[in-house]
């Protein structure tokens, strides 16, 4: 009898846990940008890791100062989350945001901190697609002005969160797809491998990863 209940005690025991184990589970974070990059502050955003950038499209139009968008990041969750933060400066018009193909909510806090709420949480360790079309504005032209070397407009000297939705951390590695339209007359230098598509048209990549302060 002492055996019988000793072992109905301890699965009552275990079964328990296995509940508990399973609410802790299913709590969803917010990121915290905190940890993004600031003024003081360079570590990244809280609770994701890019494994991807695929800038599907670039358009550079020099006399205009304009920068014409389209970029897919695949981005590894640590935790369960219902939303998180990119670095990304607030100068830029977001014409379009998805999550998996899906809209999702947007805004910009404190600066260059985008936050995103999917429409759906993410399950920890999957991997999701963010989406993002944007174009630049007056605001981030005088941004670029004021860090490109004898004004060039060559993007190479720039932080990438003034160019596309980027973790700035340099721990932080990642593969990088580039499509990139450029002006006549301009001359493309870049590393990886280079592959010309036409007339002014580019698609430049990388088979290893690199560090997003890097790219």
């Amino acid at each position: 009898m002492r055996t019988t209940k000793s072992l109905a005690t301890a699965l009552i025991v275990i079964f328990s846990s296995l509940i508990q184990a399973q609410v802790i589970d299913s709590v969803f974070y917010e990121g915290s940008h905190k940890l993004g990059k600031s003024s003081t502050d360079s570590k990244g955003n809280e609770f994701i890791n890019v494994t991807a950038y695929n800038i599907e499209y670039l358009q550079i139009i020099p006399e205009k100062k304009l920068l014409r968008a389209s970029v897919k990041i695949n981005i590894k969750s640590s935790e369960n989350i219902s939303g998180f933060y990119l670095d990304f400066h607030n100068s830029y018009k977001i014409q379009n945001l998805k999550v998996n193909g899906t809209p999702a909510k947007w805004k910009f806090e404190h600066g260059h901190n985008l936050f995103i709420k999917p429409s759906v949480p993410i399950i920890k360790n999957t991997v999701f697609v963010v989406e993002v079309k944007y174009f630049n504005t007056d605001e981030i032209s005088d941004l670029w002005d004021k860090a490109i070397f004898e004004d060039d407009f060559i993007f190479s000297e720039l932080p990438n969160y003034l160019l596309f939705p980027a973790n700035e951390i340099l721990g932080d590695r990642a593969y990088f797809r580039l499509n990139i339209t450029i002006p006549n007359n301009y001359t493309l230098v870049s590393f990886g491998e280079n592959i010309k598509n036409s007339k002014n048209s580019y698609s430049i990549s990388d088979k290893s990863t690199l560090s997003t302060s890097n790219f």
